[in-house]
């Protein structure tokens, strides 16, 4: 009867106090790493929608007053958070990201549900718990130049960079990958999975535009391009661990030339000008 309708018309109209929660995945907050690092998470908040609003969700949660019945809570199947990563005393920012797959609710009391992966049914107030757990972690790779002339030389004038980080100079890693900056004194940074085995197979030769290039040597020679010549790999671990992989005259490496990415890392291509073209006002090179 009317009265029995008005009951149900009641009860779909009440509201509860309804908290949505992320679980199982760090944002804002400072957790342990591997190798005893400290990762410091970079992202504070997660997007939700929940009927149809998106919701930027701190690891606190939001509280909503829903309805009583059915209602769509979407958190991203997967989500990246980006750590700090500390270890030894040195902080490598954005060292590290690990990636988080959905798995489903839980919930705090029997009088919420979970139908599906993003629905939920309300019929009392509580906690949503959006659960999260870690599938894949990537450690930052940075690869820099670094050239420099021999001891005795001293660089006048130069018309492109020369010293230090300068772009163009390429490692072939694994006989497949180019690794180097493409831009002078500009690193390049990208992330490769945890715990990936590299080797360097070949350190190319870089040869300087054409230009004028003045170095002292006793005397002053001016040069139209000079060529570099390889001689060592250093890769640089922040907790203060080094691989040095030594390159022989034709850009071949010498001996073990295997590296293990188990934390950030970063990898130090060290080339030696030797002198190349000589202009007619310049002497021998």
């Amino acid at each position: 009867g009317p009265a029995v309708l008005t009951a149900v018309y009641k009860a779909q109209l009440q509201k509860f106090q309804v908290t949505i929660k992320p679980n199982g995945i760090p944002l804002g907050t400072t957790t342990s790493g591997s190798n005893g690092a400290t990762l410091k998470s970079l992202n504070s908040t997660i997007p939700v929608i929940i009927d149809g609003k998106t919701y930027y969700i701190g690891s606190n949660g939001i509280t909503l007053d829903l309805t009583f019945g059915y209602h769509v809570v979407q958190f991203p199947s997967q989500y990246n958070i980006t750590f700090n990563y500390t270890i030894s005393g040195t902080t490598v920012p954005a060292g590290q990201i690990t990636t988080y797959n959905f798995t489903g609710f839980t919930t705090s009391v029997s009088n919420i549900q979970a139908v599906s992966t993003n629905v939920i049914f309300v019929n009392g107030s509580g906690t949503v718990y959006g659960n999260y757990q870690a599938v894949s972690t990537y450690y930052l790779v940075t690869v820099k130049n670094n050239f420099y002339l021999p001891p005795s030389d001293t660089l006048v004038y130069n018309t492109s960079p020369v010293l230090g980080d300068v772009a163009g100079q390429l490692l072939q890693i694994n006989n497949t990958y180019d690794w180097g900056p493409v831009k002078n004194y500009v690193p390049q940074k990208f992330y490769v999975p945890a715990n990936t085995v590299y080797q360097v197979t070949y350190d190319y030769l870089c040869n300087l535009p054409v230009g004028t290039y003045t170095i002292k040597h006793g005397l002053t020679y001016n040069y139209i391009s000079l060529l570099s010549f390889p001689t060592y790999v250093v890769i640089y671990y922040p907790n203060g661990n080094t691989i040095t992989i030594p390159i022989g005259n034709k850009g071949y490496p010498v001996g073990n030339s295997y590296f293990t990415v188990s934390m950030p890392i970063t990898v130090v291509n060290y080339e030696e000008w030797v002198y190349g073209g000589v202009s007619a006002s310049g002497g021998g090179g």
